[in-house]
């Protein structure tokens, strides 16, 4: 199972490791302010529960982005995750062996990190105030994750 740190979180993944026992949690997160920015592009759109509650704002992605973050920090010892941070993915510092090993499976990263899966954020950085309001509320789930501000 692989997911994305802003999309699902630990309660799905404890629901689906309940249901598989032996499945295994590919944590996959990306910096805030990347996120954001990314997500501040008008053809994405996000949602607390869809179709009712959407994410509209800066502070409304980022406490979202810090609610999943923070839940995934909170699993259990032992819960069956790793966690790979998207940063370290494009730069070239996982080891793919270790998770091939982890995992069970061949990844053939050459392949996987050719794969386009979304598109290059419009704006090249975030405003003054939209960074002020990420950090202050993704504060706890930074920490967690290993990101600093």
């Amino acid at each position: 199972m692989i997911t994305h740190a802003t999309r699902l979180g630990a309660t799905e993944a404890s629901l689906l490791q309940w249901l598989y026992p032996r499945a295994k949690f590919v944590i996959l997160s990306r910096h805030p302010y990347d996120s954001y920015r990314s997500f501040a592009d008008p053809r994405w759109q996000v949602y607390y529960r869809r179709p009712d509650l959407h994410v509209d704002s800066a502070s409304g992605f980022t406490r979202h982005w810090n609610w999943l973050a923070v839940g995934w920090s909170e699993l259990p010892k032992g819960f069956p995750s790793i966690h790979i941070k998207y940063e370290d993915l494009i730069n070239g510092k996982v080891d793919f062996r270790g998770l091939e090993s982890w995992l069970g499976i061949k990844i053939k990263e050459n392949v996987a990190l050719s794969a386009s899966v979304g598109h290059t954020a419009v704006r090249n950085r975030l405003n003054w105030y939209e960074r002020l309001i990420i950090g202050h509320e993704a504060d706890g789930g930074m920490r967690a994750l290993g990101y600093s501000q």
